[in-house]
């Protein structure tokens, strides 16, 4: 997709970063570009990119597949320098958009409904694909915006967890290495939790950008259930609401979470609050306590 603007200069010293591929194609692209824009080999097609003709069909042809951006920080190519662009490309590269994948772009809206009627089929295996995504989206976001991140992403968190809770279950029932197993386990879980925590401080902070209050409790994950579900599925609601005012998406409503189960889309309460005042509680058809009076 063309945008009509900005166009970009690109200068000596300047940190070329792709978007539209991921990982080591980024690298792939980022190397070809240097070897080509150094004459050292060609781009597809046989496009030679010597001389200010190639560099017209260089920006012709390459930068409408792959975003060229200048940025002071790359998200995956960091080290890519590229030195004495200023004197090879006289003209701004015009600015060329791909259709990115959602781990690069913003948030997508995971309503609290959608996330409950897949999860409870499923085992709580559409769940797993809900981390996944989340943490990972928020991990390219950060990385992209800052080049820092305080997240593992979708990769780091539920692969590597995944893999303690393989190999931890295979050595728990080994009668030589049943402790050893057992502490992978153990160490997993804790790993786990800590990512839940390290989430809901990011969707605090993410809402606070946003005018929105914090909405969460980050420690409540570290509680017994209920309580660890209460904040989960508040830092849903509540991530579903950053995306759609960070996409300027409209809205839609969400039954589950601010009909059925109001303390999902309540404002921001205490542990104390939450027993003392039953309208919070739910809103259901057959169970509303929503007109109840508080207990004290």
């Amino acid at each position: 997709m063309l945008l009509d603007g900005p166009t970009l200069d690109v200068a000596s010293g300047d940190t070329i970063f792709l978007t539209g591929k991921s990982g080591a194609g980024k690298s792939l692209w980022m190397s070809e570009m240097m070897a080509c824009l150094n004459g050292t080999q060609q781009m597809g097609d046989g496009i030679s990119c010597s001389g200010e003709e190639g560099i017209e069909k260089l920006r012709g042809v390459w930068c409408d597949r792959y975003t060229v951006c200048r940025s002071k920080t790359s998200p995956t190519v960091s080290s890519s320098i590229i030195d004495g662009l200023d004197s090879m490309i006289t003209t701004p590269c015009i600015l060329f958009v791909d259709e990115l994948l959602d781990t690069e772009s913003e948030p997508v809206r995971r309503p609290t409904w959608l996330t409950i009627s897949m999860s409870v089929p499923t085992g709580l295996l559409w769940y797993g694909y809900y981390k996944f995504s989340v943490e990972e989206e928020l991990f390219q976001m950060e990385l992209r915006e800052t080049g820092r991140v305080s997240g593992a992403g979708g990769y780091g968190t539920l692969v590597g967890f995944s893999y303690a809770v393989i190999f931890g279950g295979i050595f728990s029932l080994l009668p030589l290495t049943e402790g050893f197993g057992e502490l992978i386990l153990r160490g997993a879980g804790i790993l786990l939790l800590a990512s839940q925590v390290n989430l809901y401080v990011r969707v605090n902070e993410l809402c606070e950008e946003v005018g929105m209050e914090r909405p969460l409790h980050p420690w409540w994950a570290l509680l017994p259930p209920p309580l660890d579900v209460v904040v989960g599925l508040r830092q849903v609601h509540y991530l579903a609401l950053y995306a759609t005012k960070v996409r300027e998406e409209e809205w839609k409503g969400d039954f589950v979470a601010e009909e059925w189960f109001p303390f999902i889309s309540s404002e921001r309460f205490t542990l104390e609050e939450f027993v003392r005042e039953p309208k919070r509680w739910f809103g259901l058809p057959f169970l509303n306590t929503k007109e109840w009076d508080d207990f004290w």
